[in-house]
């Protein structure tokens, strides 16, 4: 980690995250039955014959002990009240640049052993006599560890019940994250603005948050025009084309920690301008509600209201339909989930549970398919993204039912060649209320 002040902030923070990370593991071990765990960074996966592979992402659980990003079958060893153990698998190869040890930031609350060959790893691993719970890919555990004791449903349970709290470190990384982002952000608007493909716009952003595509949290999902419209569009147009909209959704990483975060443009005004204007005010009226023991699912439901309202606003939908959300319309506008909780993960585990135990929180009878389903509490980070489409095949389904007398299928037309929106922060449960970590690094 390079020394700068952002990264000494990070540095003072992470003493303090690494206690809090301790006691869950302590907390979840001990509930379990298990003496110690044993978490590995992951195997590499080569493609099929082949000896190339996928590129590595590691194993969500080791990143949130320490930034070990680019290091292969290596496993952090832990048994409550001793010092972490790193098992760094550092082989003699000359064909790759071997990646650097962790630096003095994370090395002084580890000892760390750097070893050569994979059955080294394994050696140390089989002398500890204490029942180990062995969480990852199960390809790296070569020495074949009991198959009940390979990614415990409690224990997994347990830790992922808490990941959605943020420490005071992590909200952090979150930031610098975002700070990567948003200049990339800007970067992939004025490429847009100036004309340029899909492609073009991709690398715009890349260049300017310095990332590679493998280091980015996710795809980035760059779709002008019509394919706004489809929810994670996955291809890059070579040909500039008609630059009537661009939606880019597209975050970075900060220590395997992600920004998430979808903005959408109209090359011009006119009314899809008005309803990204309209769905603007929408999204910044929903982060304003966010506070402490707000359920996230009445959220989502006044999120279709409100939607429901701009689109007779817009004139979109008849103000004849007294309820667009009872008559099904905005189901078809609005096909996906508000938000989901972000870290480690950009969809971040434990979105569903009442307790360490993993009982499932009462699912709503509207919207019993929704990723976050838990009442939200003061550290955690979610993201807030509402949307508008307009997909032919829902539209197509809408067309068939009694509600569709109600829209506006004139004015659908018309919109349809701009594909969608979708506008997405990032926001802090604090206990007075939110803190948006995105909206603010915009306005800069």
């Amino acid at each position: 980690m390079a020394t700068t002040a952002a990264n000494q902030f990070l540095a003072a923070l992470y003493p303090a995250h690494l206690d809090i990370v301790k006691a869950r593991y302590d907390e979840a071990l001990a509930a379990t039955g298990y003496d110690a765990i044993a978490i590995g960074a992951g195997a590499e996966i080569f493609f099929f014959l082949d000896d190339q592979g996928y590129p590595f992402k590691p194993n969500p659980h080791i990143l949130q002990w320490l930034p070990l990003l680019q290091h292969p079958e290596s496993v952090l060893h832990y048994r409550p009240g001793e010092k972490p153990r790193l098992l760094v698998h550092q082989p003699d190869d000359y064909w790759f640049a071997l990646p650097a040890l962790p630096g003095e930031t994370w090395a002084q609350h580890f000892d760390i052993m750097a070893l050569p060959l994979l059955s080294d790893i394994d050696q140390v691993l089989n002398k500890s006599q204490d029942s180990v719970a062995y969480l990852g890919d199960t390809s790296q555990w070569r020495h074949d560890p009991p198959v009940a004791d390979r990614n415990p449903d409690k224990l997994l349970t347990h830790l992922h019940y808490y990941r959605p709290f943020r420490t005071g470190y992590e909200v952090e990384c979150i930031r610098q994250a975002t700070a990567l982002a948003v200049p990339a952000h800007r970067a992939a608007e004025q490429a847009f603005r100036a004309g340029a493909a899909e492609y073009d716009i991709l690398l715009a952003f890349l260049a300017a948050s310095r990332c590679t595509e493998n280091e980015l949290p996710y795809p980035a999902i760059i779709a002008k025009n019509t394919h706004g419209a489809v929810l994670h569009y996955q291809h890059y147009e070579r040909e500039p084309g008609d630059s009537n909209s661009l939606l880019i959704d597209a975050g970075c990483s900060c220590n395997g920690y992600a920004s998430d975060i979808t903005r959408t443009y109209s090359y011009g005004p006119g009314d899809f301008q008005d309803l990204i204007d309209g769905l603007d005010d929408i999204q910044r009226q929903l982060v304003s509600q966010i506070a402490p023991d707000i359920s996230f699912v009445d959220l989502h439901a006044s999120a279709h209201e409100a939607i429901g309202s701009l689109l007779q606003a817009t004139g979109i939908v008849s103000t004849a339909i007294t309820d667009p959300v009872e008559a099904g319309i905005t189901a078809a506008f609005f096909p996906h989930g508000l938000g989901h909780y972000l870290g480690l993960q950009v969809h971040e585990v434990g979105s569903s549970y009442a307790d360490t135990a993993g009982t499932e929180t009462e699912r709503s009878a509207r919207y019993p398919k929704l990723r976050l389903n838990r009442t939200l509490e003061t550290g955690q980070v979610l993201t807030i993204e509402p949307g508008l489409y307009f997909i032919d095949s829902l539209l197509d389904e809408l067309r068939t039912q009694p509600a569709g007398k109600a829209i506006n299928w004139e004015k659908v037309a018309h919109l349809k060649k701009f594909g969608g929106i979708r506008i997405e922060d990032n926001v802090l449960v604090t206990d007075d209320g939110q803190e948006n970590l995105t909206r603010p690094v915009f306005e800069l």
